[in-house]
């Protein structure tokens, strides 16, 4: 369930159904976000979209991080729908994001698409113009994204 507990509306209940679907001693991996993945490109994105108008993000969407972003809670949640033999533990990401490519990410998919869609085409148009206007003048550095991964595996 890689990348996946955040999305779920109750973690718990969907935790209980892998566990369900699962054979005895089957395993079960997953990976969330233990903090956001920032970098001072992503920032300027951010304020480009704020300067245009966009619409702030859904917050029930982004506090979604918050039920599964530390070992112990991801350990309560799979203690609690059966697993065993888990093992829980956190790491640090460090990844560099080409402007043009963070662009593509940042407009595609994520909680900030639904930001850029509430944006008129001809805003749409001028916050990119901005942010590459922007993104032309950072440092190398200023492309690298950092975050906080908290991983995990049980036992059915």
């Amino acid at each position: 369930m890689v990348f996946m507990l955040f999305h779920l509306e109750d973690p718990a209940a969907g935790l209980s159904e892998a566990r369900r679907v699962l054979c005895a001693g089957g395993r079960l991996g997953t990976i969330t976000w233990g903090s956001e993945l920032e970098s001072t490109a992503m920032r300027v994105w951010t304020e480009c979209l704020d300067v245009h108008g966009a619409e702030q993000a859904d917050p029930r969407v982004v506090s979604r991080h918050d039920r599964v972003d530390t070992i112990e809670k991801v350990g309560a949640f799979l203690g609690a729908a059966g697993f065993e033999d888990t093992a829980c533990w956190a790491e640090d990401l460090s990844y560099r994001i080409e402007a043009d490519h963070l662009l593509r990410l940042r407009t595609s998919l994520g909680s900030m698409k639904p930001r850029f869609d509430s944006l008129t085409p001809d805003a749409r148009d001028a916050c990119l113009a901005q942010a590459r206007r922007r993104m032309g003048g950072l440092a190398s550095e200023a492309f690298v994204a950092r975050a906080s991964l908290i991983y995990s595996v049980a036992r059915a």
